[in-house]
């Protein structure tokens, strides 16, 4: 039963990877610090997701859902799943480091977490198992080995933490009773997310960070060569991949101090793409990504566009125990 119940909360790790929805500014607390959103909803809907979905994480999750059916009478299906939003108000080094995830799902959360509770209980004749509820009121909190705090929701939010203070605060911002991102302006800076991307990461103020780097400090970039080193500079950044008209597009957005910083990071980055076109210039089987580097006074915004399916073939000749010719055949037979 114990390592069921541990075996169920890698679940939602391994969905991470196929499913969500768009952003809900509402549930991000107005202090964050870093934030990193999956639409699952969205990638289930790409070829990239499809082809990724079906052939990794179906496979993953086909044997730890069929226990949980099998013993557990749990019919926990993935499609349910619609959006992972993880998010944190500092960046403290481990094993210090904490941060909330918060599931957004149509599956019973609440009924599912007092079921499992229940089934301890028979199987075990125990109370004091690895899953334990820890209160009613004003919110239902369970933790598993007192190591992992978890509330779900009625509304259908699961909030996961390592950390039940941490916890506590981020229901507060579910419940409204707290400043959120949506009103706080935190992020205001960078460009508009909207709702098309499937992978949506942000932060601000890692450049005072050191998880690890050198002596100067600067745990981000600090393997960069020498050239790159402005980048190491910046205040904060955005990522966003997506989908569109067959192209896998990436947007990066980076803060710098001021504009010729900005100006700066622009030519590092412009660089580094024409280096890349430099080394496949003798390779006729080379398709290089489109780039595209501007600034708008502090910030430094690249976009990379590459075909889905250039991306499925690199990916696929890093793990052949995926199938992508699926993908690759029905693209021939559309070809004119």
């Amino acid at each position: 039963m114990k390592n069921l119940l541990g075996s169920l909360l890698l679940v939602p790790g391994l969905m991470i990877t196929m499913q969500a929805a768009p952003l809900r500014q509402e549930l991000v607390p107005a202090d964050a610090k870093w934030l990193v959103h999956i639409d699952v909803d969205n990638f289930r809907s790409t070829r990239l997701g499809q082809i990724l979905i079906s052939q990794m994480v179906d496979k993953k999750l086909e044997q730890p859902l069929a226990e949980a059916k099998k013993n557990l009478n749990l019919d926990l299906d993935p499609k349910k799943i619609h959006s992972f939003t993880a998010f944190g108000t500092g960046y403290q080094k481990p094993p210090d480091a904490n941060g909330i995830l918060i599931i957004q799902t149509t599956l019973a959360v609440v009924d599912i977490a007092h079921d499992l509770l229940k089934r301890q209980t028979n199987l075990t004749q125990m109370t004091t198992g690895p899953l334990q509820k820890l209160q009613d009121e004003p919110f239902a909190l369970f933790s598993l080995k007192n190591e992992v705090f978890f509330s779900p929701q009625s509304s259908g939010l699961l909030l996961v933490s390592k950390s039940r203070s941490q916890l506590e605060q981020a229901l507060q911002v579910v419940q409204g009773k707290t400043g959120h991102m949506k009103t706080s302006g935190v992020f205001a800076d960078f460009p508009a997310i909207g709702n098309s991307f499937f992978f949506l990461g942000v932060a601000e103020g890692f450049n005072t960070m050191n998880l690890g780097g050198d002596k100067e400090g600067g745990g981000i970039g600090t393997h960069l060569p020498p050239q790159a080193k402005i980048l190491q500079t910046a205040q904060g950044g955005q990522l966003m991949m997506g989908e569109r008209q067959k192209q896998v597009y990436i947007s990066l957005a980076l803060k710098a101090k001021n504009p010729e910083g900005a100006g700066q990071m622009q030519q590092v980055i412009q660089g580094m793409a024409a280096l890349l076109a430099l080394s496949q210039a003798n390779n006729p089987n080379a398709f290089l990504p489109v780039i595209q580097v501007t600034t708008n006074h502090r910030m430094v915004n690249a976009s990379v566009e590459y075909p889905v399916t250039n991306v499925l073939k690199m990916i696929g000749q890093k793990h052949p125990e995926i199938d992508i010719n699926i993908h690759l055949e029905s693209e021939s037979k559309k070809q004119p």
